[in-house]
């Protein structure tokens, strides 16, 4: 019993010092929110994404520069082929619109930015929709990149009933509770009188 407790232990000390060690390696990182949503079909969804600079110089985020930039690509039930229009799923990015290009994060700091919005098509209940972000920094000063020069992070929607669809089976369900109660009590009460 007591070499199990052991392995164990020596197990999950292992891992968190794997996992300690992973963290503090990484020079930067990004992270969307929200990560999980539910939205109604033909709603829209605001996406912020905060940057991590754990590095003692600043990161560059450009538009167009040398590094991979900033892109959004929808994975799973999409509808759609990218183009917006009416009933269809679309991103419209508006970092670069919205802040100043280069995105400067400071060294050791984070960054908090408005990346855009997901515009969602018609959907069934159910659907699911995953915003990809890919991309990275500029290259440093001296030519180098980051480590990871490349990140990756995303974000799930659950498409959800419409409110109007939910208020007529809420009205369905409290209407037919009400129909038999009513028939209960004219049942009720013919059986008395006779």
């Amino acid at each position: 019993m007591r070499s199990k407790i052991l392995k164990t232990g020596t197990v999950l000390l292992l891992s968190l010092a794997f996992s300690g060690i992973s963290w503090a390696d990484q020079d930067w990182s990004m992270t969307l929110t929200p990560q999980s949503t539910g939205a109604g079909p033909n709603t829209t969804v605001d996406f912020q994404i905060m940057f991590v600079n754990n590095m003692t110089q600043d990161l560059f985020f450009s538009d167009f520069g040398d590094g991979q930039s900033i892109t959004v690509d929808l994975e799973g039930d999409v509808v759609g082929d990218g183009t917006c229009g009416p009933g269809v799923d679309c991103f419209m990015q508006n970092l670069f619109l919205t802040s100043s290009d280069p995105i400067d994060i400071l060294a050791g700091s984070t960054g908090t930015y408005d990346l855009g919005v997901l515009m969602l098509g018609a959907h069934p209940p159910g659907a699911r929709i995953t915003v990809v972000v890919k991309g990275g920094p500029d290259s440093l000063p001296d030519g180098t990149f980051p480590d990871p020069a490349f990140s990756e992070t995303s974000a799930d929607i659950v498409v959800t009933p419409e409110p109007s669809s939910i208020t007529l089976l809420l009205i369905g369900v409290f209407g037919g509770g009400f129909v038999a109660r009513v028939r209960r009590t004219i049942v009720w009460n013919t059986n008395a009188c006779l």
